[in-house]
Order: C-alpha cells, then sequence, then structure tokens
C-alpha cells in the first residue's frame, strides 16, 4: 500500500510542476519552465519505475536509466528520446562546489536542444503531456 501512495504521490507532484512550467512558460520566462517539465518528467519516470520494478530508483538515477527500466512502450520511448539526448549526463563528472546548486551545475539543468528556448520549453511541455497521460492511465 505505501508503494501505491508513493507512486501515486509522485505523479501527482509531477502534474503540479507541470501546471507550474505552463504557468512560466505563458510568461514566456521559458528556461524555468523548462527545468520545471525536466523536472515532472523525472518524477513521472520515478513513479513508472516503483511501479514496475517495486522498489526505489537509485538515488542518482540518470533520465536514460529510468527510461529503461520503465519499459515503456515504443510510442512513448520515441517522444522522449530527443529530450534525452537534449541533455549531457552529468555522471562521472567531477564539478567545483562554488558552482553548483545541490550538486547540479546549472547548465545541467538547461536544455542542450538547438534552436530557442521557446521551442525547447514547447518540445518538453509536449512530452511530458504524453508521459504524464500514460502514466496517469497506467497507474
Amino acid at each position: 500500500m505505501k508503494r501505491v501512495e508513493k507512486v501515486i504521490g509522485l505523479v501527482r507532484n509531477a502534474g503540479r510542476d507541470f501546471t507550474l512550467a505552463e504557468r512560466y512558460q505563458k510568461r514566456k520566462e521559458y528556461i524555468t519552465a523548462s527545468i520545471l517539465y525536466r523536472r515532472a518528467m523525472e518524477k513521472t519516470l520515478r513513479a513508472l519505475f516503483i511501479r514496475h520494478e517495486h522498489k526505489g530508483p537509485p538515488a542518482n538515477a540518470s533520465v536514460g536509466y529510468l527510461m529503461g527500466k520503465t519499459k515503456l512502450p515504443s510510442e512513448i520511448l520515441v517522444d522522449l528520446d530527443p529530450v534525452r539526448a537534449s541533455y549531457r549526463t552529468i555522471e562521472n563528472e567531477v564539478m567545483d562546489d562554488e558552482e553548483s546548486v545541490a550538486g547540479i551545475e546549472e547548465s545541467e539543468m538547461m536544455p542542450k536542444v538547438e534552436g530557442t528556448e521557446k521551442g525547447d520549453a514547447t518540445l518538453m511541455r509536449e512530452t511530458v503531456r504524453r508521459l504524464l497521460g500514460y502514466a496517469n492511465a497506467n497507474i
């Protein structure tokens, strides 16, 4: 029962992050929106991981790791692949604590997709919208 509550809570929180990200995007604060969309995506993937694996993911699990372990259908993976490719991994990197926030540099939180910040936020919004739809239908 506790696992089910955790999964539902993660998806609910991801939905809140998604809604907040949409508000920032409407205010043309695209970088903040993209960061919140990514946070919603990570929470949703963590919920799907717990549902599938019946345990919590490693604390340092990357988006790619979570995607691989959640057994997502191919149509969702196709949507997520450009997003995953748009971020460089922070695994095995040494960071200067003065330049990091909570262990992650600001540049790590920002999309590396070519194009405008608006386009990046739009890509994230549509991808996370599909992922959340899948999670809500399958949890």
